[in-house]
This record gives structure tokens, sequence and C-alpha cells, in this order.
């Protein structure tokens, strides 16, 4: 198998035909494109080069050019779901559909980058578009490091390692496609069978009982985390007691 990346739309849309594929040489952002096409249906974007690609708070997302997945996931009537539900659920999907592929155990660390050996090898940027009050789309940008070199990705102590530093050297259709197909057929986990959701997720929560730094609702300080919560949120104990936070952000592990 070559290093190059180079996508397929039958693979890619072979559980799911009714989704639509655009596949571009270069863009800015992927997630950037998904929010100004007209669309009146999911739409897969997928592009081989971005210059300008983003994760949380605006922070840049390096990839390599046809090395690296750099796509963005439109929902066009999207399920409305608590916290960071979306975000967690997408990053659950992508990981399962990972696992058999690598030979090191993978880990999500709350609310949306994926762990593989202590490294982040993927991130997830949920873009929620409203019209009033009314959910009206949803992009889902992910990025996963595959064939690229990740030395260039160090950044504040995180360190970044690809699928194929780990035994990753298969179709990355056949991954994006396994992802696909447990994230259209395992909706309900954002709704109704949200508690099972949490539960299947907890053997992957990687900060559970670590000491983080974080900020939440608008607040800065040290804590020990601990269970993510049917809402999306994550139970933060300080000083003894354990509060759910809905909006958190993870500074870092201490």
């Amino acid at each position: 198998m070559s290093n190059s990346i180079l996508y397929s739309p039958d693979t890619l849309t072979r559980g799911n035909p009714s989704l639509n594929v655009t596949i571009l040489d270069t863009i800015d952002s992927t997630n950037t494109y998904a929010k100004t096409i007209a669309a009146d249906r999911n739409t897969l974007i997928l592009a081989y080069e971005q210059t300008a690609g983003y994760g949380r708070f605006q922070r840049a997302w390096k990839s390599g050019t046809r090395t690296d997945i750099m796509m963005s996931l439109l929902l066009v009537r999207p399920t409305a779901a608590p916290g960071a539900m979306v975000s967690l659920y997408a990053g659950f999907e992508l990981l399962k559909a990972m696992e058999g592929y690598v030979d090191k155990p993978l880990a999500i660390k709350y609310p949306n980058d994926i762990y593989i050996d202590g490294k982040k090898c993927a991130g997830i940027l949920v873009e929620h578009i409203y019209r009033g009050k009314e959910l009206e789309r949803t992009v889902i940008g992910i990025g996963v490091n595959v064939f690229g070199d990740t030395a260039p990705l160090r950044i504040e102590g995180i360190t970044a390692a690809s699928l194929s530093e780990y035994g990753f050297f298969d179709d990355v259709n056949v991954l994006i496609e396994r992802f696909l197909s447990g994230f259209f057929g395992e909706q309900s986990f954002l709704t109704a069978d949200a508690p099972l959701f949490i539960e299947k997720l907890a053997r992957y929560h990687m900060l559970y009982d670590k000491r983080v730094r974080v900020i939440a609702d608008g607040e800065e300080f040290a804590c020990t985390a601990k269970d993510i919560t049917v809402r999306g949120g994550l139970m933060l104990e300080k000083g003894g007691v354990s509060h759910e936070y809905v909006d958190v952000s993870i500074i870092k592990i201490l």
C-alpha cells in the first residue's frame, strides 16, 4: 500500500449510498468550505491539502499533503445533542473504526481528541449552524495523522503520532467508510441510548482520575477529572466535591 492517499467515492459510500462526496485538491479548511456550500443532503468533504486547518479555539491543525486525512462531514438535518455529545460520539466511532488496524490501545481525551500510546493521532471539531434558535446544520471536522511526519506537530507538551507508526498501512477509504457506517448506524447513542453510549465510552476515557487544569464556567482551576455524563459533560472533583460541567476546556494534564 502506497503512503500517498487517494480517495475513492465508490468505497467511501459503500455503506451510505445517499451520501454526497466532494474531493478537493486543496482548500483553506474543509470546515470553512462545508459551512458555506449549499447542500440538500449529508455531504462528506475531503481535501488532499489543507492550508489553514484549525481546531478548537482556532488553533492551527497541520497535516501533510496526501499523507493525512482532512475531512468534514456536513449534516443537513442533524440530531440535536447536549454538551460535547456529538464530538464524543464522532470520536468514539472513529476510534472504533481504527481499532484492529493498530497494535496499541486507543483512547479519547475529552472532548475531542484521539490518542494512541499517549500521543495524539486525531482531532475533531464540531461546529453547529443555527437559523434563529433552530439547529440547521452540523459540521464535523476530522483530522487524522496517517502517514505524515508528526515531528512538526509537537506543541505545548503534546506529542503527535501517525497511524503508520503503529502498523497502519491500509486503505484509508475503508477506514473512513467504517467510521461513516458506525456514525450513521448508531445515531440512537445521541438520544435514547445515551446511557449505553456513555457506558461504552467509559473504557476509552483517558482522563478518568487524572489531575488536570481546566477552564470551566469561565474559571480556570486544577481538579481531578471523573466520569463523562449523559449530557456530554465532565464530572470534575475539586476540594473533595464533584460537580458536572458541560462546557469544559482541558488546558493540560498535570
